[in-house]
């Protein structure tokens, strides 16, 4: 007589085997994508410093003033001569600038930039006594920027429960742009009087409406 086998379970050992592959697996996925926003962040940074040390460098070559505009909505920067010379409201060519472009406007919009995805700019503002909106930097013919306090971009990427922020601070004597840390949500970077950058408490900076 042939005794039929009933179907074999998983053993303790195979169940822990296969907990800890799906852990090692999904610890790989969470550091790719850590890893991918961070790497996301930072291409984005390095465009927005280009592109303000690139109205610094017009203002101090051409002796007049020139402003970007932050449109956070549209998640995009818009550089344009300020100055009182219309002659030189035409700007120059540059690497990002799009053909499509007016003549007298370079717009950096993150939505269609090849080298960077899901990356926004999520706030802009001037420290003083506490921070303060705004929504754009103006550079003057020495370089220095028009407002004399520092002016602060902070860049977003990643999901909203688990979001990553990078900061730029934008010294106003020297218009030198400085890249900061990444933060979590829980702690997002301001500027400090001595070492350059600190932590803020809150999730996100106590910003007032001008």
């Amino acid at each position: 007589m042939i005794s039929k086998r009933s179907p074999r379970g998983f053993s303790i050992i195979e169940l822990l085997t296969v907990i800890v592959l799906l852990a090692i697996i999904a610890s790989a996925v969470i550091t790719s994508s850590v890893t991918s926003y961070h790497d996301q962040l930072h291409a984005a940074a390095q465009v927005v410093a280009a592109e303000l040390n690139h109205a610094r460098s017009l203002a101090e070559t051409n002796g007049s003033k020139y402003k970007i505009t932050f449109d956070i909505a549209g998640n995009r920067m818009i550089l344009q001569h300020s100055g009182t010379n219309n002659i030189l409201d035409a700007l120059p060519q540059s690497v990002f600038r799009n053909k499509k472009d007016p003549r007298n406007q370079h717009i950096i919009d993150f939505d269609d930039l090849d080298c960077i995805d899901n990356v926004s700019l999520y706030k802009v503002a001037t420290l003083r006594e506490s921070a303060v909106s705004t929504n754009q930097i103006e550079f003057g013919p020495l370089g220095e920027t028009t407002t004399q306090y520092p002016t602060l971009i902070w860049l977003g990427a990643g999901p909203e429960d688990d979001r990553l922020y990078l900061l730029l601070a934008v010294n106003p004597v020297t218009g030198i742009t400085t890249i900061g840390e990444y933060a979590g949500q829980s702690y997002l970077p301001l500027i400090s009087e001595h070492e350059g950058l600190r932590d803020s408490v809150n999730a996100a900076p106590n910003i007032e409406t001008q």
